[in-house]
């Protein structure tokens, strides 16, 4: 009879390590295997002694070890502690599901093929990178490490296998493990490639242990940048950062402010990563800020405030908050908060049942001191989740203190004022600040000791970066008048003397909704908007009816919106509403039915503005241009030179009101020569999808679109791609780019047509890379708006199709009024259009101009910006569904 094999765990990370273990030899049936050494006695009380409380998840990064986690200080629900065992199927070995077992630089331009443009004035700029550098002579070995337990258990986890790797110290020498992957900086001994049985005290399971050697690792891989990283994580910790979340703090230069009761706390974000100029470290500064009042306290005020409502409105206050705890690195959100248990209550552990209160006070000697208090309840995030973690994490209130700013204290004008010279360092001082970070890493015993221990260097000044600055572009208004721009790339005085671009003619049937208690500034609002719209070439009629609702509330609006449409029999143009505040359930009530129910374009207004004096005119004038551009209008526009061109942007919604915690992509997709006016498609995804199997089916849609308007298909297609990092792009090529390109196919050949030029670029605007434009002396400024970077920071390991080169390019767009411009990312996927890339970048520079709602550049080239702008209106207001069939060519959601 066979053996059969067996069953996988039924939950947790025991079954996603399962599902990502490879096939390994058989385990060892019984005893010792002949000629597997046992350890001694020392090893045995030290891996007791290490394996004590190892029901947390992968241990924290001490001495020469390192991770990807550390361990976790929260308790679980359904009876265990954050972190418990995972590991693989009985009797299995334990690996991770990537090998290294093959090289993972992937060169990525063809041969003769020069990513580096030319057009623009060379700009002398400095980044936020220092040079990594690593000793030729230096080797570095890859082993992996694989654990068989006997008798099979499911036992085997990041913890225990460092634990077991640890016994063997100090003859395996310097070394990092993540995983079951275990570099060295020497070849291991023999003796150390035989398998060695380990036999902790606690427990009756025999550990036999592996290592095998994979392979010698070049400075450029992948793996090897990883445990770089680790490395960087440590030096950190030398310098006695905290970390907090994903990243390290200084609590010894804390800035407090003792008025909000809050401190900031200065911190960097680093990782080491492979650019064009080699290696190199990015160093970005960032803030955490620290409530001085735990979550308890805040409870607390709630109950003295109304003991009748306390659960409703502690609820209302804490759920949805960010908090740190101060005994592990880690910060949560609060998804619930369990009334029904407290800290005496008791959760299942390997040991048995234990209170709240008695695990942390043995794990992480914290006393609470209220036992009463309930606990707030966390989700696992979704890098958790991926581990397979999947019980809820239990948190104590009184160990919790809430993190971040969240809308409220924004709203704030003072405290963001008095946190502006903090939070908004300009580009000198920002210089200084990652400076002063390497002068403490260069001048650190430990931290050179540590880099020495792994051949490891860093250059003491930043990396000098050869950037460029494209020609400003001219702005096209009214009877083709061109109008050149400056550094400040703000066109808004020009609508003092000229016209739009090609404006809708007039807003004739239109309507205003307004409290009645706000009625009377009315006449003064329409009489300031008829006056700035005049001379731009846009008439204002009077509107057809001002409707003066009492009820302020959401049903009392909805009221109002259905009366002027019924009065007006559906011919109306435009439905002005004024909000009595920004209140988000009004927002979405109507226009859920003007955009959905009617296909009616609307337009909301805040009635704090109304008695603005100061300001009403610039308001108004902001707001006509924006509800021209409803309607149908071009307010402006720039020079495009290729003709018959659809640009399409996309971009994905998450969370989405209404639609138990779905994704909404939107797309727009430009038919006008001009690429002014566009067409938009929205779609509901599964909760937290990114890379979507939709975008095909989307972009026929707007395919169809282009044909309707101009009776042809477009010969050139620009698809800019929102809303994905790095680490999706093969994804976004194998699943939305050759989708695309299937459709494409489809469709031309049912038109008889030549297939158009294709490009397709991916947009990233949350990156930490910054660049600083040199000016006198030590002093630095921001880079000029048209400033482009496509060398030494740019990345050589781009993936590539087999006919057409991959290539990357960082561009500053738009201007920062206070602290450092942010560039964009863009990732040119694929590329057939012929055009060089300084031509592709010259381009993505004009879209940056013509987005309706600012009279300026902006940091994403405008398709992508409309798309964002729609799918966060589809994703609050619409419950992700589209808009009426009336409102398709029109950009309603401005």
């Amino acid at each position: 009879m066979s053996e059969q094999p067996t069953p996988p765990p039924t939950r947790g990370r025991a079954r996603a390590r399962h599902r990502a273990a490879p096939v390994l030899p058989p385990p060892l049936v019984e005893g010792e295997a002949e000629g597997v050494p046992m350890m001694d006695p020392g090893q045995a009380q030290l891996l007791h002694h290490m394996f004590a409380g190892s029901e947390n998840g992968s241990g924290s990064v001490s001495g020469n070890e390192g991770d990807g986690r550390s361990s976790v200080g929260s308790a679980r629900g359904h009876g265990s502690p954050r972190g418990s065992v995972r590991g693989s199927s009985p009797g299995a070995g334990r690996q991770t599901g990537r090998e290294y077992g093959e090289l993972d630089y992937i060169p990525s331009l063809p041969e003769g093929f020069n990513k580096r443009g030319s057009l623009g004035t060379p700009l002398a700029t400095v980044a936020n990178y220092y040079g990594f550098a690593l000793v030729k002579e230096h080797r570095m070995m890859l082993y992996t490490v694989s654990v068989v337990v006997d008798p099979p258990s499911d036992e085997v986890d990041d913890k225990k296998i460092k634990a077991l790797v640890r016994t063997k110290r100090e003859l395996i020498g310097n070394y990092l493990i993540t995983g079951n992957q275990l570099m060295t900086t020497r070849a291991l001994q023999e003796e150390l490639l035989e398998p060695f049985v380990v036999n902790p005290d606690d427990g009756p399971s025999t550990y036999t242990v592996t290592l095998t050697y994979l392979r010698d690792v070049q400075p450029h891989e992948g793996c090897v940048i990883h445990f770089y990283n680790v490395v960087v994580k440590m030096i950190q910790r030398h310098l006695k950062y905290s970390q907090l979340g994903r990243h390290f703090y200084n609590p010894l230069e804390k800035v407090q402010f003792s008025a909000w009761r809050l401190d900031l706390w200065p911190g960097f974000m680093n990782s080491i990563r492979s650019q064009d100029g080699g290696l190199m470290m990015n160093v970005e500064s960032c803030w955490k800020v620290l409530m001085n009042q735990n979550i308890f306290e805040k409870m607390t005020e709630i109950r003295n405030e109304d003991r009748l409502n306390f659960q409703e409105k502690c609820s209302n206050a804490i759920v949805g908050m960010m908090v740190v705890t101060p005994y592990n690195p880690h910060a949560y959100k609060i998804d619930r908060i369990d009334f029904n248990s407290n800290c005496s209550s008791t959760f299942e552990t390997r040991n048995g049942r234990v209170s709240y209160t008695d695990y942390f006070f043995q794990k992480y000697r914290q006393r609470i001191s209220q036992p009463n208090q309930p606990m707030l309840v966390a989700r696992p995030n979704r890098r958790d989740q991926r581990r397979g973690m999947i019980d809820d994490i239990y948190l104590v209130p009184e160990l919790c203190f809430p993190c971040g700013l969240n809308d409220q204290l924004r709203a704030n004008f003072r405290l963001m004022r008095d946190l502006a010279s903090c939070l908004h360092m300009d580009a000198t001082n920002r210089v200084r600040t990652m400076q002063r970070f390497m002068d403490n890493v260069h001048t650190s015993p430990e931290v050179q000791n540590e880099l020495r221990t792994w051949g490891a260097t860093f250059q003491r000044t930043p990396v000098q970066v050869k950037a460029r600055q494209i020609t400003h572009e001219k702005i096209i208004f009214g009877n083709q008048v061109q109008i050149p721009l400056d550094d400040r790339v703000d066109w808004t005085l020009s609508f003092r003397n000229q016209k739009m671009m090609q404006p809708f003619a007039s807003l004739q049937n239109w309507a205003i909704i307004v409290p009645n208690r706000e009625s009377p500034s009315v006449p003064n609002l329409i009489a300031t908007m008829q006056k700035v719209a005049r001379p731009i070439g846009y008439t204002i009629n009077q509107p057809l009816a001002t409707i003066k609702t009492q009820n302020t509330r959401t049903d009392g609006y909805t009221n109002a919106v259905n009366e002027v449409i019924q009065k007006a029999r559906g011919n109306v143009d435009m439905i002005f509403i004024i909000l009595p505040n920004p209140n988000l359930d009004t927002y979405s009530a109507v226009k859920k039915i003007c955009s959905i129910d009617h296909g009616i374009p609307s337009q909301c207004f805040l009635a704090k503005n109304l008695n603005n004096v100061k300001s009403l005119m610039s308001i108004c004038t902001k707001m006509v241009i924006q509800m021209n551009a409803k309607q149908g209008g071009e307010p402006w526009g720039v020079v495009v030179p290729l003709k018959n061109l659809m640009v399409l942007g996309y971009d994905v919604h998450h969370g989405a009101a209404g639609t138990s915690g779905s994704s909404v992509a939107a797309m727009t997709a430009s038919f006008s020569p001009s690429v002014g006016r566009c067409f938009s498609k929205v779609e509901k995804l599964p909760s937290r999808e990114e890379v979507a199997t939709k975008v095909a089916d989307m972009f026929d849609s707007c395919i169809k679109a282009y044909f309707k308007q101009n009776g042809i298909l477009p010969s050139r297609i620009m698809m800019y791609r929102d809303g994905v990092g790095e680490g999706q792009l093969r994804d976004v090529y194998e699943k939305e780019l050759e989708g695309i390109k299937k459709c494409i196919a489809l469709r031309y050949q049912q038109k008889s047509t030549d297939l158009p030029k294709l490009t397709y670029i991916v947009v990233n605007k949350r990156i930490n890379t910054r660049f600083f434009a040199r000016e006198r002396g030590e002093s630095y400024k921001n880079p000029p708006p048209g400033t482009v970077v496509d060398d030494t920071v740019t990345r050589p390991e781009r993936q590539v199709d087999n006919n057409y080169g991959v290539y990357d390019f960082f561009l500053v767009s738009q201007t920062a009024r206070q602290g450092c411009v942010s560039p964009t990312y863009y990732n040119v996927l694929f590329d057939d259009s012929g055009l060089p890339p300084d031509r592709i970048q010259l381009f993505t520079y004009k879209l940056c101009h013509i987005y309706f709602n600012w009279s300026g550049t902006v940091a994403v080239p405008a398709p992508c910006q409309n798309a964002h702008k729609l799918a966060f209106l589809a994703g609050t207001a619409l419950r992700g569904v589209n808009a009426h069939e009336k409102l398709n060519y029109l950009m309603h959601f401005l």
